[in-house]
C-alpha cells in the first residue's frame, strides 16, 4: 500500500480457490501478456470504462473460427487434437444416450448379440436412424447377403476419423465385455438392478484401437485387460483415454491409471473402491464448442472476419458509459460482474451477452464500445462489407404481428468525423435502438449516439497533441482487466449519483435506530442531555461493540416519550427524510470532492490474481469537526 496526499494505491494478490467458477471463467476469457487497456482517446463525457485484454485465440476457438486466424502450426495442431477429442466425445455421448433411451423403453440395456446383429443396430432408432434400422432384416445375421450391403451405411456416431477404417465399415466404439462386466452375457438384456456398483462407477463403452475395431453391425465387442489398456485403447490426446459410463457421462482415464482402479470400473457388482483422481470429465462434455452452420460460415467469409480478427483489430475490447441524466440507476461494472458470476464456469462471448450489454446500457444513457486497430485497411474493408450486408438485411420484409421487428440502415455524413459512419436501427413496436460505428484513428467504435463519435474524434485530435508533448497516463498500467471511473467528468450524472449516495447514507443511519431505541430505555429521559447521549454511546460500545452515528453528521434524540429514537437529519423509520445529496460537511462529500480518478486493475498471474486499486485525488484540506452526537454546548 502506498499513501500520499495525491494518491492512494493498494495492491494485493488473491489466491484462486480450488473450484472457483468465476475465477476459472475469467482466466479462460482473459489471457496473454497484460496490456495498457485505456490507451485510446477518451472524450470528456466518458465517466466509466470497463476494458478487457481478450484471449482472442481461445474465444475464437470456442466459436469454431480458429481456422480463420493466423497462428503458429503448433497451436493449430493442438486445436485440431482438441477438436478431434471433442468430436469423439460427442459421438460417444450420443451412443450412451441412445443406450439409456433404449433401456428406458425395453427395461434394460440391449444384449450384445441379438439374432446375430450387434447392439449398435438395435439402438439405431434412438440416434435418429430409424430409416436405416427399418432396412435391416432383423431375423438375419450381420453378414447375410442383405445386411452386408448396409455395412457401408455406418452412421456418423459410429464412424471413426480414420478414413481407411471407416471405409471398411469398422468402428472403435465397443461394449465392455468380460467376466463381471456390464455386458457379461452375450444374448441377455442387462437390467439396471444388476449394476450394484452404481451407474456412474461402471464402464459401459470403450474406444479401442484400430486393431480391435469390429465391423459396426457385427456382434463383436472387447474384453479389456486392465494391464494392456495403454496398448488396446485409443488415446484421447495427452489427457488419457475416453470411456463412457453407464449413467451416460463421458470420462477421461489417465494414461497412468492403475490396473486395480480400471478393473474396479469394469465390473458392475464387484463392490471395489477406486481412486477418482485418475478420472476427469471429458473436455467436450464439460465445455461444448459452438458449431458453425454453413450459412454462418459463408457470411463470415463474406465479411472477411478472419483477417479482421487475425490482423485487423487488437486483443482488447472496452465498454464505456458517458455523462447524462440517467433514467434508472444502472451500474455497468455491477452488470458485467453479474454476467460473469452467472456464467457457471463457462463464460464466453455468446449471443445473449453481446446483445444484452449494449441494449440494456443504451436505455440509460449514451454508451460506446471500442477496440484498438492494428491494420486500418483491413478494418475499413470489413466495415464496407458489413455495410453492404446490413443494407440487404434492412431491405428484407419481416412478418407482421403485434410488435413486428423493424430494421433500418444508412450512412451518416458529418464534417466532424474523419471517416464515414454507419447507423443501424431496429425497433420492437414503439421502441427503437440505434447504433453508430466507424473507425477513428487507431480505434474502431460503436456508439449509441452519433454525438459520442464526434466527441471521440475531437478527443483523438487532442490526444495526438498530448502524445507529442510526452503526456503520460499514470492510471493505465498493463493489466488483463480494468475498471476506471472519471469523477472529473461527472456533470449531469452527478445529481443522480449524489441522490443515490444520500439514500445509502439515510439507510445506514436509520439502521442504527433499532439498537439505539432498545438501549435508550436504560438511559431514560436523560438521552436528551449531552451527558445522557454520552452514556448511551458508552452502552452501545459495551453491548454492541460499536459506535452508532449518522454519516451526515446528524444526531439521535428520543421521541414518543422516549419509546423510540430519530435522527435530526433523516427522521425516524415511520417518517424518513433526507436531502438530495450528502451534507457538504459529511466525510463522503469531502472524499468525493477530492477524487480525480479511480482505477481497478486485475492481472492473472501463475500465483493468483493481482489486484491494484488506485485513487488519485486533490490534496485533502484540513477537516475540522466530527460526527455523531451533538457537541456539548
Amino acid at each position: 500500500m502506498r499513501l500520499t496526499p495525491e494518491e492512494l494505491r493498494a495492491e494485493t494478490l488473491v489466491l484462486p480457490l480450488i473450484d472457483n467458477t468465476v475465477y476459472t471463467a475469467l482466466s479462460q476469457m482473459l489471457g496473454g501478456e497484460p496490456e495498457s487497456l485505456d490507451a485510446l482517446p477518451v472524450p470528456e463525457s466518458n465517466i466509466v470504462t470497463a476494458a478487457f485484454r481478450i484471449n482472442k485465440e481461445g474465444i475464437v476457438y470456442q466459436l469454431g473460427l480458429e481456422e480463420l486466424l493466423e497462428v503458429d502450426q503448433g497451436q493449430r495442431n493442438e486445436w485440431a487434437a482438441q477438436r478431434a477429442v471433442e468430436k469423439r466425445s460427442d459421438h460417444a455421448r450420443n451412443i450412451l444416450l441412445a443406450l439409456l433411451n433404449y433401456a428406458d423403453r425395453r427395461k434394460g440395456f440391449p444384449a450384445p448379440n441379438e439374432n446375430g446383429l450387434s447392439w449398435r443396430v438395435h439402438i439405431l432408432p434412438f440416434i435418429g436412424e430409424q430409416a436405416l434400422y427399418d432396412r435391416f432384416h432383423l431375423d438375419e445375421a450381420w453378414d447375410s447377403p442383405h445386411n452386408r450391403e448396409l455395412i457401408a451405411k455406418m452412421p456418423p456416431s459410429f464412424r471413426p476419423e480414420d478414413r481407411e477404417l471407416a471405409a471398411e465399415g469398422r468402428t472403435r466404439f465397443v461394449m465392455s465385455r468380460g467376466p463381471g462386466s456390464l455386458f457379461e452375457q452375450d444374448d441377455r438384456i442387462v437390467k439396471f438392478s444388476t449394476v450394484r456398483d452404481g451407474m456412474s462407477n461402471t464402464i459401459a463403452l470403450l474406444e479401442v484401437g484400430n486393431e480391435h475395431a469390429p465391423i459396426w453391425t457385427k456382434p463383436a465387442d472387447f474384453a479389456l485387460t486392465p494391464a494392456d489398456a495403454q496398448h488396446d485403447l485409443a488415446p484421447a490426446g495427452p489427457d488419457g483415454f475416453l470411456v463412457g459410463m453407464a449413467d451416460g457421462s463421458i470420462r477421461v482415464l489417465s494414461h497412468d491409471i492403475s490396473a486395480e482402479t480400471l478393473a474396479a470400473m469394469l465390473t458392475r457388482a464387484g463392490g471395489e473402491r477406486f481412486d477418482r483422481n485418475d478420472i476427469q470429465t471429458a473436455r467436450g462434455n464439460e465445455r461444448p464448442r459452438r458449431r458453425l452452420s454453413p450459412d454462418d460460415a459463408l457470411l463470415l467469409d463474406r465479411l472477411q472476419i478472419g483477417p479482421l480478427l487475425a490482423r485487423g483489430v487488437g486483443n482488447q475490447i472496452a465498454l464505456h458509459a458517458c455523462d447524462s441524466h440517467p433514467t434508472i440507476d444502472l451500474s455497468l461494472a455491477q452488470f458485467l460482474g453479474g454476467a460473469l458470476g452467472s456464467a457457471r464456469g463457462s463464460f464466453w462471448l455468446d449471443d445473449d451477452f453481446l446483445v444484452a450489454v449494449p441494449l440494456i446500457s443504451a436505455i440509460n444513457g449514451p454508451v460506446y464500445a471500442s477496440a484498438p486497430v492494428k491494420d486500418r485497411a483491413i478494418v475499413d474493408d470489413c466495415l464496407q462489407r458489413l455495410a453492404a450486408f446490413l443494407a440487404e438485411l434492412a431491405a428484407q420484409d419481416e412478418p407482421g404481428g403485434w410488435f413486428p421487428l423493424e430494421y433500418d440502415f444508412y450512412r451518416c455524413d458529418s464534417d466532424r468525423l474523419p471517416e464515414p459512419a454507419w447507423a443501424y436501427g431496429f425497433g420492437v413496436g414503439p421502441v427503437k435502438w440505434r447504433f453508430f460505428w466507424t473507425r477513428i484513428g487507431d480505434g474502431v467504435y460503436v456508439a449509441s449516439k452519433q454525438a459520442v463519435l464526434e466527441e471521440i474524434a475531437t478527443a483523438t485530435q487532442r490526444s495526438s497533441a498530448s502524445v507529442a508533448n510526452g503526456a503520460k497516463d499514470a492510471g493505465n498500467e498493463p493489466a488483463h482487466a480494468l475498471l476506471r471511473l472519471r469523477p472529473e467528468h461527472w456533470g449531469r450524472v452527478l445529481t443522480a449519483y449524489e441522490l443515490g449516495w444520500e439514500e445509502n447514507q439515510r439507510l445506514a443511519c436509520q439502521a442504527n435506530l433499532g439498537p439505539l431505541s432498545a438501549l435508550q430505555h436504560a438511559v431514560g429521559d436523560h438521552t436528551s442531555s449531552y451527558q445522557g447521549r454520552l452514556q448511551l454511546n458508552q452502552y452501545a460500545a459495551r453491548v454492541y461493540d460499536a459506535e452508532f452515528f449518522c454519516p451526515d453528521g446528524g444526531w439521535y434524540r428520543p421521541i414518543d416519550g422516549g419509546r423510540r429514537m430519530e435522527c435530526t437529519l433523516h427522521g425516524s423509520a415511520d417518517h424518513p427524510r433526507q436531502t438530495l445529496a450528502p451534507a457538504t460537511d459529511s466525510e463522503l462529500h469531502k472524499q468525493i470532492a477530492q477524487l480525480r480518478d479511480v482505477s481497478v486493475q486485475l492481472t492473472f498471474l501463475e500465483d493468483g490474481l493481482r489486484a491494484v486499486v488506485t485513487l488519485q485525488r486533490q490534496p485533502p484540506e484540513e477537516v475540522v469537526g466530527g460526527h455523531g452526537y451533538a457537541p456539548e454546548p
